[in-house]
């Protein structure tokens, strides 16, 4: 998504890297998918020497990235589409 508040340098160094666009099929939901693929991701991110990742989303997927362990970071409203969206964080312990 483009629509972050603007970030400095620093903070933008230091937000990488992102999970975007996940989705699973509402029948195959509730049965560990979403939560393996997510560890799939923080595992690749660890191993290449990432100590944290970052998501935004809506309402609806907030709670589940909560539920795997993402904090959140701040709330905005996207500029296209007028959506709020909460921007998670998940610090990554190492491996």
């Amino acid at each position: 998504m483009n629509d972050l508040p603007e970030l400095t340098d620093d903070e933008r160094a230091g937000r990488t890297p992102w999970l975007l666009g996940m989705v699973v099929r509402g029948t195959d939901r509730l049965h560990g998918i979403g939560r393996d693929l997510v560890a799939a991701l923080e595992d690749l991110a660890r191993d290449r020497g990432h100590e944290q990742v970052w998501v935004v989303t809506g309402d609806r997927a907030v709670g589940f990235y909560r539920a795997c362990g993402w904090v959140d970071v701040e709330d905005l409203v996207t500029t296209r589409e007028n959506l709020p969206s909460t921007v998670l964080r998940r610090a990554l312990q190492p491996g």
